[in-house]
């Protein structure tokens, strides 16, 4: 059995780059990509799918295939360029 899969794209997003955020309540705003700080406590996030990864296997396997944008979002400072 054959499966067929997209070619993945990651890309990741650049300081000063914007993207909508949504709220858990259902509020949206604009957040803005700061630089990074170097902390590794946070979590990876896709902008294009607006997906958290909580660990590094989740993030991998959300990847595997398909376009994807992806920011830091570092506990201490929010949306960084990894």
């Amino acid at each position: 059995m054959t499966e067929d899969t997209e070619e993945a794209t990651v890309e990741p997003v650049v300081e000063g780059e914007t993207f909508p955020w949504t709220f858990s309540t259902g509020g949206t705003t604009t957040a803005e990509v700061g630089p990074s700080c170097g902390e590794s406590f946070g979590r990876w996030y896709c902008v294009t799918h607006e997906q958290i990864s909580n660990n590094n296997l989740m993030h991998t396997s959300h990847c595997r295939d398909g376009y994807h944008r992806i920011a830091w979002l570092c506990e201490y400072h929010g949306p960084e360029a990894p």
